[in-house]
């Protein structure tokens, strides 16, 4: 009943129970709300306990482990605590609950996805200018950068 209502099954009654198509449509949503929550991350940046700055750094540098050894549902774990740690420094943590429940069709892409030459070290990278903008740059700037940051898995 749980996978039909994130819609990753289709329930016939009385007849079958399928796996749904993946639909491409969830994934732009999760972007949608992952530039809008970027903003607010970006802002947050500024209001950030001195030691978030090197935990987001550690856990980056796990992400970058986990890529190079090809564990790739430990670096989907990883990826999801890196942005729930962000949308917890926005006071967003509402916002986090919605998207991860909304996430079946794009984790499902994620799996077959993240195998791909480059995929993982990509989001490592783009993991890494969300923290440098938000270090750095004035609170304009950082909604700007950020902004403009895809949060696309």
């Amino acid at each position: 009943m749980r996978l039909e209502e994130e819609g990753l099954v289709d329930v016939f009654p009385q007849h079958a129970t399928v796996v749904s198509r993946i639909e491409c449509g969830w994934r732009n949503r999760r972007i949608s709300c992952g530039r809008a929550g970027a903003r607010d991350r970006a802002d947050a940046g500024a209001r950030r306990k001195q030691g978030a700055g090197a935990d987001l750094d550690r856990m980056i540098s796990h992400q970058q482990q986990l890529a190079k050894a090809g564990d790739f549902e430990a670096f989907m774990v990883a990826d999801n605590d890196f942005h729930a740690q962000l949308y917890a420094a926005a006071d967003k943590r509402d916002i986090w609950a919605l998207v991860r429940s909304r996430s079946g069709h794009i984790d499902r892409l994620r799996r077959l996805h993240l195998p791909s030459p480059g995929k993982a070290q990509g989001i490592v990278r783009h993991h890494r200018l969300i923290v440098k903008a938000i270090a750095r740059a004035s609170p304009t700037r950082r909604r700007s950068i950020c902004a403009r940051i895809s949060p696309a898995r």
